[in-house]
């Protein structure tokens, strides 16, 4: 059995729980904290970014959160097992916020090529 990465991941028994352990440990880059939102058996996980650059050329953002909905009230049999699925989330979450901010910074002569505003592409922009 693999050695799991808190001793607390012993208790883990949902999505969240995993989650809840998981995302404090986290880092990716500067200015960004990962966040949770549970309501019920569904919940958010979100990326959370400070003085994120405006690609329209407005002030920089204060604060934006990125996220993405799972159903973290998933249930699973190990801890290596709820591991894996936290993981999943985060890596599901860090793709779409990746694409996202490509599409609205890649412009041909001056202009936006893919508007993942107008388009309402994967992940969304949320006030939580």
């Amino acid at each position: 059995m693999a050695t799991p990465l808190h001793r607390d991941w012993m208790t883990v028994t949902t999505l969240a729980d995993a989650l809840a352990l998981l995302l404090p440990r986290l880092t990716y880059k500067p200015n960004t904290r990962f966040e949770m939102k549970v309501e019920g058996e569904s919940g958010w996980v979100a990326l959370a970014v400070c003085d994120l650059p405006d690609s329209r050329g407005g002030d920089p953002f204060p604060m934006l959160r990125f996220s993405q909905q799972f159903p973290v009230g998933s249930t699973y049999r190990s801890e290596s097992e709820a591991e894996r699925a936290a993981l999943t989330c985060v890596d599901l979450l860090l793709t779409a916020f990746e694409e996202h901010e490509k599409d609205e910074w890649l412009r041909l002569d001056g202009r936006i090529v893919t508007d993942p505003h107008r388009l309402g592409l994967v992940g969304e922009v949320t006030t939580w």
